[in-house]
């Protein structure tokens, strides 16, 4: 999932007119591994740029963060939940002709019973009475620590559909004055 905010958030940042898309596939000849594929309209990126984009902190140059902000840390998090998941990562793109990120993951088909049941609107703790047996989901406390507003948007949008709310701060200086003042039980 957060292979998939960072790039999806990525595209939206750079693409001021146009579009994003996500692709979804299982890989050719082999069926136990998904090929995913983020494109986008937006700014591109010059090729001789491209091998460091992956590194920590690399930014393709100093306008770009000047005028979209970031860290440079969401394509090097890529990279690495991508290899742990044994999986690869790979950039096609040029200037002023969009972006394709791709990334192949393995995965395994789901079973019925691993699949769990999904949270309704009007249940959003996801309390259940079935087999005798009460499931609690109870409202956690959670802090969201992010500088990007979209990806802010879209985890605050993710935790609402699962029936959570979150604090939300812009930094690690902040989450930790917030960490101090107040139990979280979970801190993002």
């Amino acid at each position: 999932r957060q292979i998939l905010v960072n790039l999806l958030s990525n595209a939206a940042k750079f693409t001021a007119q146009g579009a994003v898309r996500v692709s979804v596939t299982p890989e050719p000849g082999t069926p136990q591994r998904l090929h995913f594929s983020i494109s986008d309209t937006g700014i591109g990126i010059d090729p001789a740029a491209q091998p460091e984009l992956f590194q920590p902190f690399h930014q393709v140059d100093a306008s770009t963060t000047r005028c979209y902000g970031g860290t440079g840390l969401g394509l090097a998090i890529c990279k690495r939940l991508v290899e742990a998941l044994g999986g690869a990562i790979w950039v096609e793109s040029a200037v002023n002709a969009g972006t394709i990120f791709h990334f192949t993951i393995p995965a395994e088909p789901a079973t019925i019973s691993e699949i769990p049941p999904p949270v309704s609107p009007a249940n959003p703790t996801g309390r259940e009475a079935g087999n005798g047996r009460v499931v609690d989901r109870s409202p956690l406390s959670i802090l969201l620590a992010e500088d990007n507003l979209i990806n802010q948007r879209v985890t605050v949008v993710m935790l609402r559909r699962m029936g959570y709310t979150c604090d939300v701060v812009e930094n690690g200086r902040s989450a930790l004055e917030k960490a101090r003042a107040k139990h979280y039980d979970l801190i993002l």
